[in-house]
């Protein structure tokens, strides 16, 4: 059982789903938005500084544009949920927005590189076969899916986090007035242990 399935009061589980499934909304728009906004700004460049070379082939251009933005595409969403994930500790956009946070179900105060990438490629696998690996959450009772198993990380809300934050605290420090007075007891300082 993970450190926060100890204390956590049982969440709404239908307003949890509702706000993943919109902080994914936003994060994909926001994944289209850069996508589409490097694209425009690579084919202002090329028209601008490769003209001569733009005119002679632009119906080369138009088939290599259509892979290109497919590949950013691609690129942009793997990276979009790395970056996020990793750098701000299971905080994207959309999760920032709706107050979700990802954390690791073994360690929740911090989420390794690793948990990162597998939970951002996890979402690509996702999105590739149509968005239909998705529907998982929707149709499982624990409402984990995919991302949640691969990476071994799971979202939980703002609220939750508090609460896990407070608890772990407290039992690091219930641990470690153990410890001292385990060595206080050891040292032979029995009066100042009580």
């Amino acid at each position: 059982m993970n450190e926060v399935a100890k204390f956590t009061p049982l969440f709404k589980k239908e307003n949890l789903l509702k706000k993943r499934i919109g902080a994914f909304s936003i994060d994909l728009f926001a994944i289209i938005f850069a996508t589409k906004g490097m694209l425009v700004s690579y084919s202002l460049f090329m028209k601008k500084f490769a003209l001569p070379v733009y005119m002679q082939a632009q119906s080369d251009w138009f088939n290599a544009y259509n892979k290109m933005e497919v590949s950013a595409l691609l690129l942009t969403f793997v990276s979009y949920f790395f970056l996020s994930l990793y750098l701000s500790q299971g905080k994207t956009l959309g999760k920032t927005i709706l107050g979700l946070k990802v954390i690791a179900k073994n360690n929740p105060g911090e989420l390794y590189w690793w948990e990162a990438f597998a939970r951002s490629f996890s979402y690509l696998t996702c999105y590739m076969t149509g968005l239909f690996l998705f529907m998982i959450p929707i149709l499982n009772p624990s409402q984990k899916g995919l991302p949640d198993w691969v990476s071994g990380t799971q979202v939980i809300s703002d609220e939750e986090w508090k609460q896990a934050e407070f608890f772990i605290r407290s039992q690091n420090e219930l641990k470690t007035k153990k410890f001292q007075t385990l060595e206080l007891l050891i040292s032979g300082h029995e009066d100042l242990a009580a």
